[in-house]
């Protein structure tokens, strides 16, 4: 049977939870008798908006971010295209959706519309690759047909 929960009801568990533990929780932590964590992202884009939705710290990982209780975003598209590009300093190569990164894809997706619009804003493409840049392999920037040969 599944069950459909309401922010509210979502929001006071993940409060309860964190009075019982003390802190904040995290998603490790959401075990029965509680809501699961994927009950929340079915409510939430991610697990630190409904952190925010319900008033709490976020996890330590996490709090140099900002609250977007004081109408601040998380992450700015500024800030986003300052961690692409040095990721790309990093890596010596464009980032690409299997490189472990934070902010994840998702949140780039979320902000820029696609995954590549975030690229093309950071100058890491050109605009006439968006289209095309699903076609190169994410590690050596060849074509994958190219690469393929190899």
């Amino acid at each position: 049977m599944k069950y459909i929960y309401t922010k509210d009801y979502l929001i006071q568990k993940l409060q309860q939870k964190a009075i019982e533990l003390g802190r904040t929780p995290t998603t490790k932590d959401m075990r029965k008798p509680y809501p699961s964590c994927r009950k929340y992202y079915e409510v939430y884009k991610s697990w630190n908006e409904a952190l925010i939705d319900a008033g709490l710290e976020l996890n330590n990982r996490y709090s140099h971010l900002k609250n977007k209780r004081n109408s601040e975003e998380i992450y700015t598209k500024e800030k986003m295209i300052e961690i692409l590009i040095n990721k790309s300093k990093e890596l010596g190569r464009n980032p690409s959706y299997s490189d472990n990164m934070r902010p994840c894809v998702k949140t780039y997706i979320n902000k820029f519309g696609s995954w590549n619009n975030a690229l093309f804003e950071a100058g890491l493409i050109e605009e006439s690759d968006i289209e095309s840049y699903r076609g190169y392999h994410p590690s050596s920037g060849k074509k994958i047909k190219e690469h393929r040969k190899k």
